[in-house]
Protein backbone atom coordinates (compact mmCIF):
# COMPACT_ATOMS: atom_id res chain seq x y z
CA UNK A 1 0.00 0.00 0.00
CA UNK A 2 1.35 3.31 -1.42
CA UNK A 3 -0.07 7.15 -1.04
CA UNK A 4 0.81 9.30 -3.76
CA UNK A 5 1.33 13.24 -2.60
CA UNK A 6 -1.53 13.63 -4.87
CA UNK A 7 -4.25 11.30 -2.67
CA UNK A 8 -6.54 12.97 -0.75
CA UNK A 9 -5.26 12.52 3.26
CA UNK A 10 -8.31 14.07 5.86
CA UNK A 11 -6.90 14.60 9.95
CA UNK A 12 -9.28 14.75 11.80
CA UNK A 13 -8.65 17.93 13.59
CA UNK A 14 -9.50 21.82 12.50
CA UNK A 15 -7.38 23.19 10.35
CA UNK A 16 -9.24 25.31 7.58
CA UNK A 17 -8.68 28.54 8.43
CA UNK A 18 -12.90 29.40 8.18
CA UNK A 19 -12.79 27.06 11.65
CA UNK A 20 -10.14 28.22 13.57
CA UNK A 21 -12.47 30.51 15.53
CA UNK A 22 -14.48 26.82 16.96
CA UNK A 23 -11.05 25.67 18.61
CA UNK A 24 -10.72 25.33 22.46
CA UNK A 25 -8.45 24.31 24.14
CA UNK A 26 -6.14 23.70 21.71
CA UNK A 27 -3.09 21.49 23.62
CA UNK A 28 0.72 21.40 22.76
CA UNK A 29 0.13 17.52 22.56
CA UNK A 30 -2.26 18.06 20.22
CA UNK A 31 -0.67 20.14 17.99
CA UNK A 32 2.61 18.00 18.65
CA UNK A 33 0.57 14.81 16.80
CA UNK A 34 -0.84 16.55 14.24
CA UNK A 35 2.40 18.10 12.70
CA UNK A 36 3.74 14.57 13.48
CA UNK A 37 1.20 12.86 11.05
CA UNK A 38 1.07 15.94 8.80
CA UNK A 39 4.83 16.02 8.25
CA UNK A 40 5.23 12.39 7.59
CA UNK A 41 2.50 12.12 5.04
CA UNK A 42 4.02 15.30 3.28
CA UNK A 43 7.02 13.45 3.08
CA UNK A 44 6.28 12.27 -0.58
CA UNK A 45 5.32 8.25 -1.33
CA UNK A 46 4.41 7.16 2.06
CA UNK A 47 4.44 3.11 2.32
CA UNK A 48 3.05 1.06 5.32
CA UNK A 49 6.31 1.57 6.89
CA UNK A 50 6.16 5.05 6.69
CA UNK A 51 3.31 4.72 8.48
CA UNK A 52 3.80 2.61 11.44
CA UNK A 53 6.99 4.33 12.11
CA UNK A 54 4.88 7.62 12.62
CA UNK A 55 2.90 5.58 15.01
CA UNK A 56 5.27 4.12 17.18
CA UNK A 57 7.35 7.24 17.54
CA UNK A 58 7.15 9.36 21.02
CA UNK A 59 5.30 12.91 20.50
CA UNK A 60 6.57 15.15 19.00
CA UNK A 61 7.92 13.06 16.38
CA UNK A 62 5.23 10.78 16.42
CA UNK A 63 2.00 9.53 17.87
CA UNK A 64 3.19 7.30 20.82
CA UNK A 65 2.90 8.61 24.12
CA UNK A 66 2.64 7.28 27.74
CA UNK A 67 0.42 9.45 30.10
CA UNK A 68 -1.39 6.74 31.47
CA UNK A 69 -2.31 8.03 34.86
CA UNK A 70 -3.00 11.81 33.21
CA UNK A 71 -5.49 10.06 30.99
CA UNK A 72 -3.55 10.39 27.48
CA UNK A 73 -1.77 7.05 26.37
CA UNK A 74 -1.57 5.20 23.80
CA UNK A 75 -3.91 1.89 23.90
CA UNK A 76 -3.43 0.46 20.23
CA UNK A 77 -2.56 1.28 16.53
CA UNK A 78 -4.28 0.07 13.46
CA UNK A 79 -3.45 0.17 10.01
CA UNK A 80 -5.72 -1.23 7.31
CA UNK A 81 -4.88 -2.09 3.96
CA UNK A 82 -8.39 -2.62 2.20
CA UNK A 83 -6.16 -3.52 -1.16
CA UNK A 84 -4.76 -7.28 1.05
CA UNK A 85 -7.86 -6.76 3.59
CA UNK A 86 -5.86 -6.90 6.42
CA UNK A 87 -5.32 -5.18 9.31
CA UNK A 88 -1.90 -4.78 11.78
CA UNK A 89 -2.82 -3.80 14.95
CA UNK A 90 -0.34 -3.39 17.78
CA UNK A 91 -2.31 -3.60 21.33
CA UNK A 92 -0.87 -0.94 23.78
CA UNK A 93 1.99 1.51 22.76
CA UNK A 94 3.90 0.16 19.59
CA UNK A 95 7.64 1.23 21.84
CA UNK A 96 6.42 -1.62 24.16
CA UNK A 97 4.82 -3.97 22.28
CA UNK A 98 4.77 -5.91 19.22
CA UNK A 99 2.35 -5.62 15.71
CA UNK A 100 0.43 -8.24 15.38
CA UNK A 101 -1.22 -8.83 11.56
CA UNK A 102 -4.80 -9.65 10.98
CA UNK A 103 -6.40 -11.48 7.58
CA UNK A 104 -9.83 -9.95 7.39
CA UNK A 105 -10.81 -12.45 4.92
CA UNK A 106 -10.04 -15.28 7.94
CA UNK A 107 -13.27 -16.21 10.30
CA UNK A 108 -13.46 -14.35 13.28
CA UNK A 109 -11.84 -16.22 16.70
CA UNK A 110 -11.29 -14.72 20.15
CA UNK A 111 -7.60 -14.60 21.43
CA UNK A 112 -6.21 -12.78 24.27
CA UNK A 113 -3.52 -10.37 23.60
CA UNK A 114 -1.54 -9.27 26.82
CA UNK A 115 0.44 -5.44 26.36
CA UNK A 116 2.68 -3.77 28.35
CA UNK A 117 1.41 -0.13 29.16
CA UNK A 118 4.36 1.91 30.58
CA UNK A 119 2.93 4.46 32.56
CA UNK A 120 5.25 7.97 32.38
CA UNK A 121 5.05 11.17 34.28
CA UNK A 122 3.99 13.90 31.61
CA UNK A 123 5.12 17.26 31.77
CA UNK A 124 3.49 20.65 32.39
CA UNK A 125 4.21 21.63 28.74
CA UNK A 126 2.23 18.70 27.28
CA UNK A 127 -1.01 19.97 28.40
CA UNK A 128 0.03 23.96 27.42
CA UNK A 129 -3.03 25.64 25.84
CA UNK A 130 -1.78 27.27 22.47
Amino acid sequence: MQLSKSAKIMICCYTLPEMQHLVRNRMKQSVDRYNAVKDGLDAGIVDKKDIKNILSQKIPNGLACHYYHDGLGTLWSILYDVADIRADICFGSPLANAWHSFDLKSPEGVTDYKALIPDEDSTPETWARV
